[in-house]
């Protein structure tokens, strides 16, 4: 009888092995090990950025912040813009002008602790101020283009206050006098007796 306990200790042994031994890597050959088991997948930040303001008149200067970007496993390292008007650059907070009309698409790229990258973009819309003339049409410059006196001689070529816009006192009739109606300045507007 003395065979029976024993194969009932044994039983027992085995038992008590099989519950606490799977949790220390010993039962079913895991691979790992460790029992630990595989490493997680490194999980891909999360880019996401504000912009303030997104629309306005040239030259626009705007805000940017990517705080609001995360990594679920660990942390983002760098950021990386990229504004559409072959501007970039660098950091979590930054601020760009735009200097001429038309949609920008920025482009905000992350990296985190692992490697791993995420993309967001947003568009910027600048317009121009079309009430100032000097926005749509810069004025002459005196070395690039010539004088404006030069650009608008000929309007002063002729003799007809019409054409040319200018009117002058005729050389032949004498200057016009007060008492007729007339000023030094401008010609009578009768003819004064002789």
């Amino acid at each position: 009888m003395a065979r029976p306990r024993a194969i009932g200790k044994i039983s027992l042994l085995s038992l008590l092995l099989a519950f606490f031994l799977p949790g220390c890597g010993g039962g079913g050959g895991s691979g790992s090990g460790g029992g630990t088991g595989p490493a997680p997948a490194n999980q891909p930040p999360q880019a996401a950025f504000q912009a303030v303001p997104e629309s306005g008149e040239a030259p626009l200067a705007v805000a940017f912040d990517a705080s609001g970007s995360s990594d679920p496993d660990g942390q983002v390292v760098a950021y990386a813009w990229e504004f559409g008007d072959s501007g970039s650059g660098t950091g979590a907070s930054v601020q760009h002008t735009f200097d001429t009309a038309g949609t920008y698409t920025v482009t905000l790229t992350v990296t985190d602790d692992d490697g791993a990258t995420d993309v967001a973009t947003a568009e910027i819309s600048v317009t121009i101020d079309t009430s100032d003339p000097s926005a749509v049409a810069p004025p002459l410059a005196a070395g690039k283009n010539g004088s404006v006196a030069a650009a608008t001689a000929f309007l002063y070529t002729g003799d007809d206050p019409v054409q040319t816009g200018v009117w002058t006192r005729p050389r032949s009739t004498p200057c016009a006098r007060r008492s007729c109606g007339g000023s030094s300045r401008t010609p009578a507007a009768r003819p004064c007796p002789a």
